[in-house]
């Protein structure tokens, strides 16, 4: 929403009222965060995302095993692979290339205007890929420590690029000639291939979950020892988290509330103006 808000200036009073309220509705999340607690984060710790772009291909279609898991394995990196994981398979990648980034760019095309939910998306992107998140926020730690392996941004870019895609793809299904889309034999062919790319994903995303099951993974993953004599389990008052937890939740809810009070009004006021018309 920042990213928009600075490319998308026309409506970056409405982007920069949404970061606003996402943040207070946050606030059990934020304030511990924000406080650093404990000096916990005084150190910027701070773990490299993707090797490289071509990397990110890569883990969408390589259909890795547990054994594959452990840090070094796939990439020179010291995080484990599932930190790099985002199997889609290569009719999921095709699909989302072709609807959610060439059709998306053609129809913006057609209609002269800009594509601008592909900037947050691909800037998202390029803050996955190695320390890039850092150079853009200027190794501040304060902004930076919030978030310590940047991989998992790639996680919310590909949530863009889906749903970009599955919008795109009901839009080139909508503009088909209304001649075709009558048309039983048509449709019937449609059916068939559609049926199988769904099929398709599906048995890959299916497949590659259940290589990752619990009962697989344990036996590839590395077991830590662990000297049960030095482990104490004892439970102990944190009176400053707590204090923020509470603080964060009251502010939520009251902005929960607000908000809430707002949209009513709102609905009040167009329902008023109808009846008046």
């Amino acid at each position: 929403m920042g990213i928009l808000a600075v490319i998308r200036w026309k409506s970056s009073f409405q982007l920069i009222k949404a970061v606003i309220f996402t943040v207070l509705l946050s606030m059990p999340r934020v304030l511990p965060a924000f406080f650093r607690l404990e000096g916990l984060m005084n150190e910027l710790d701070f773990l490299d995302g993707y090797p490289h772009a071509k990397d990110i291909f890569h883990s969408m279609v390589y259909n890795a095993t547990p054994d594959y898991g452990m840090p070094g394995k796939v990439y020179e990196s010291v995080l484990g692979y599932w930190e790099f994981d985002i199997f889609t398979g290569w009719v999921g990648l095709i699909f989302i290339l072709a609807f959610g980034v060439v059709f998306c760019c053609y129809w913006h095309y057609r209609k002269k205007t800009f594509p601008w939910l592909l900037v947050p998306a691909f800037g998202l992107v390029f803050l996955s890929i190695q320390d890039n998140y850092l150079k853009v926020l200027f190794y501040t730690p304060l902004l930076a420590s919030t978030e310590r392996v940047t991989s998992r941004m790639m996680g919310l870019a590909l949530v863009i690029f889906i749903i970009l895609a599955a919008i795109y793809y009901q839009r080139l299904l909508d503009s088909l000639p209304e001649n075709l889309i009558n048309n039983r034999l048509v449709n019937l062919l449609l059916v068939f291939p559609r049926a199988a790319v769904l099929l398709i994903i599906a048995r890959d995303l299916v497949l590659h979950t259940l290589r990752w099951t619990v009962k697989n993974s344990v036996v590839y993953l590395r077991k830590a020892e662990m000297d049960l004599s030095r482990v104490q389990i004892s439970n102990h008052s944190d009176p400053q988290y707590f204090n923020m937890l509470i603080i964060g939740l009251l502010i939520s809810l009251v902005s929960m509330l607000f908000l809430f009070w707002i949209s009513r009004k709102k609905d009040a006021f167009t329902n008023a103006m109808r009846l008046a018309s």
